[in-house]
């Protein structure tokens, strides 16, 4: 384990998260608690598992100060929204009408809570993937944060300036290449409000130098412009590397002569749905990579209204009957 890897351990987010996600202390501490009744009776584990920890970080966050709990109350939110999504899709042993007694437990304990330290649930629809990625983001940020101020306190009172500052460039290095082997380009397509990519201003995948800076050693002082911090371009849109317009440029020399050969329509993509009439479409995250799959039928005319036209069909009955009569004519 690194010195960044220890250090990490003790930042108060990652304290917080190891408490929440501690199944076997929270079920063993809390199932008698009278908030957990409706839910430990239902003697299913992962639903009991889940009230456990809401109850233990919603009772734990309320006693930090104001910039502390609200971080605590984002990451407990979305922390119940990836449980939620994924025992109801990836590991479906939740009843989803049980998950009511989640958020039940969630309004009892908001309303027990003193005004000022209340945490308000902040549901919403995203799928778990996408949660992932915005939680990833969160923790990253909010600890950069903790680090950064580390390095501060020792440069004013001029005291292990190396050695704090050294931690907090050691650990954005370490996230910018995650995130940046992580993401091939930003899709703002499929997520325009920029959910996975923006947590709060200097934080945010678009602007990668300021949301992992460095530190100068000579001046003590970040860094937020250095150019080895490369920013990922944007995603190029599905209908511009269908057209071959915008964002795709195609060098005639690389086209495959042979296969050029048949003149065959590709076939429509429906964006909102992803996919095409004659096939799957993958678009992969690399922006300068794009297979469309096509499933291998025989190409067949069509009319303008969609049905096969009878010209061809007749016309290539009359071919056959030619080959057929000259066969004849010639063994005769």
């Amino acid at each position: 384990m690194s010195s960044v890897d220890v250090y990490e351990n003790h930042c108060p987010l990652n304290k917080f998260i190891r408490q929440v996600v501690d199944f076997k202390y929270n079920s063993q501490n809390y199932s008698n608690v009278p908030y957990l009744k409706d839910i430990v009776d239902e003697n299913n584990e992962a639903l009991k598992n889940i009230g456990c920890a809401v109850y233990k970080g919603y009772t734990r966050l309320t006693a930090y100060d104001e910039e502390d709990r609200k971080t605590f109350c984002d990451y407990l939110n979305l922390w119940l929204d990836e449980q939620k999504n994924k025992h109801k899709t990836v590991i479906p042993n939740v009843i989803i009408e049980k998950w009511g007694l989640i958020e039940n437990l969630w309004n009892k304990l908001n309303e027990i809570a003193n005004s000022n330290r209340k945490c308000e649930r902040k549901g919403n629809d995203k799928n778990e993937s996408e949660i992932k990625k915005r939680i990833d983001l969160m923790v990253y940020c909010v600890n950069r944060n903790y680090f950064k101020g580390l390095c501060k306190k020792a440069i004013s009172s001029k005291r292990s300036v190396n050695q704090f500052c050294t931690i907090f460039s050691e650990f954005t290095n370490k996230y910018y290449t995650k995130f940046y082997n992580e993401n091939k380009c930003i899709d703002d397509t499929l997520d325009p409000d920029n959910y996975r990519y923006n947590i709060f201003e200097d934080c945010d995948l678009n602007n990668m130098a300021e949301t992992f800076p460095k530190f100068n050693f000579k001046t003590n002082e970040f860094v937020y412009n250095d150019e080895s911090r490369i920013q990922r371009e944007k995603c190029p849109s599905t209908p511009g590397l269908i057209d071959g317009g915008a964002g795709m440029d195609v060098d005639p020399a690389d086209v495959d002569v042979d296969r050029a050969k048949v003149d065959v329509d590709l076939p429509k993509v429906d964006v909102d749905r992803g996919d095409a009439d004659g096939g799957p479409v993958i678009l992969d995250s690399d922006p300068n990579e794009f297979t469309q799959v096509v499933h291998h039928t025989l190409p067949v005319q069509t009319s303008f209204d969609n049905k096969p036209s009878k010209p061809v069909y007749y016309a290539g009955l009359s071919a056959l009957g030619v080959v057929f009569t000259s066969t004849v004519l010639y063994k005769v």
